[in-house]
């Protein structure tokens, strides 16, 4: 970010964020403060972030420089969840030979093991070794991708973990309702 336009766009976003927790208007000196330590990141994904914290937030006030970059670019326990779904996701797809296609998961498993073909002839017996492995280098290139004010995880991947909602709905469907 860093053009007029953009920030033009960020100062909107900060009078959406002072609407929705109940501050008539946000002193320029705060916008310029927030603009200086996020005008690293796309604006459209601080918009993102912008749209979950109004979504989720339950405190009344403005959220700190540090959670709108956590919305934007991903926390650490979501990094960490991530991982171990990724590692999951892995072993499932070399057990059905069904693999490649997310670049996210592609690149874990470029890293640690050389690719796919290398992870499937892993031994069976350094499984938790191996395990350990993958995920200390998911959550490594996704915190890289972090500092660079990229967004953690890419939105596709994040929307294949499950959700507490697309959980509740899917046992709907099941059960009929």
């Amino acid at each position: 970010m860093g053009t007029t336009e953009e920030k033009q766009k960020f100062a909107i976003l900060m009078a959406m964020l002072g609407t929705a927790f109940g501050e008539k208007g946000i002193a320029s000196e705060r916008i310029e403060m927030y603009w200086a330590h996020l005008n690293d990141i796309p604006v459209d994904t601080v918009a993102k972030a912008v749209d979950t914290i109004i979504k989720t937030r339950k405190y009344s006030s403005i959220p700190t420089i540090a959670e709108i970059r956590d919305a934007a670019l991903g926390r650490d326990d979501e990094i960490e969840s991530a991982a171990l779904g990724a590692w999951g996701r892995a072993c499932r797809a070399i057990e059905r030979s069904s693999y490649g296609g997310d670049p996210v998961l592609d690149e874990a498993i470029r890293t640690a093991f050389g690719g796919w073909e290398a992870f499937g002839q892993t031994d069976p017996e350094n499984g938790v070794a191996d395990r350990a492995h993958f995920i200390r280098v998911f959550k490594g290139l996704a915190k890289s991708r972090r500092d660079r004010g990229e967004p953690a995880l890419e939105a596709g991947f994040q929307g294949s973990l499950p959700r507490g909602q697309d959980v509740v709905k899917k046992l709907a469907e099941r059960l009929g309702k």
